[in-house]
Parts: C-alpha cells; structure tokens; sequence
C-alpha cells in the first residue's frame, strides 16, 4: 500500500480539484447573475434576483466551503495514514490547502451575500 500511496493522494487532488473548480464556476454564475440581473440574456426581477441569491449562490457555496472541510480531514487521515513518507507530506499540504479554501468560501461567500443585498436594495430605492 505504502508503494501506491503517492498515486492515491494524486488522485485525490485531482478530484478535490476538479470537483472544486466545476463547483466555483457555477458558484459564480449565479453570484453575477444575482447582482447583474441577467439569466441567459433575459432581465430578471428584483424578487427574483434575492432568490437565486438565497436558493442557489448560498446554498453552493456553503455545500463547497463543506465540502472542502471535509476533503480537509480526509486528506489529514490520510496524511497521518503514510506519515513520514512524501505521500503523507503531499496529503498535508493538501488538507491545509482545502481547509483554507473552505475558511476563504465561508469569508468571501458572507462578503458577496452582504454586497448583494446592498446592490438589492439600492436597485430597489432606485428602479431607474
């Protein structure tokens, strides 16, 4: 097991990974379709808007900065499972690089929720 233990954790990361990036893309898309107002090219209300902030920007990027947590502890336990070895180094490295991504989803999914409401209700003041 020790002989594939580089091989695993590479392949972890790289689906920690693309699992990650797939999961900020559309985390993205609908955090500027939040603020924008636009669905595939079509305005989209006010009301509407508050709700694919609420129903999915939030909802995603909670469910990745738990994910990422999660992923955290897996690789710790792996880390400790081939410690002492390169494997269990790069198993490390990876925990504290999703845990800092999760704490980082948690900071700046809260900032783009405030400054969305803000956008919001400014929209809402002046609908001109």
């Amino acid at each position: 097991m020790q002989e594939a233990a580089p091989v695993i954790v590479i392949a972890l990361m790289v689906v920690i990974f693309s699992v990650s990036y797939a999961s900020i893309v559309m985390i993205n898309k609908r955090g500027d379709e939040a603020v924008q107002g636009i669905v595939r090219g079509e305005p989209i209300s006010l009301r509407t808007r508050r709700m694919v902030l609420l129903t999915h920007y939030l909802p995603l990027a909670s469910f990745l900065a738990g994910f990422l947590f999660i992923m955290s502890a897996g690789l710790f336990a792996v880390g400790k499972q081939f410690s002492g070895g390169p494997a269990g180094a790069v198993a490390y490295m990876g925990a504290v690089l999703c845990a800092t991504g999760a704490v980082t989803w948690i900071a700046l999914g809260g900032a783009w929720v405030v400054h969305t409401l803000v956008v919001l209700r400014e929209a809402e003041r002046d609908p001109g």
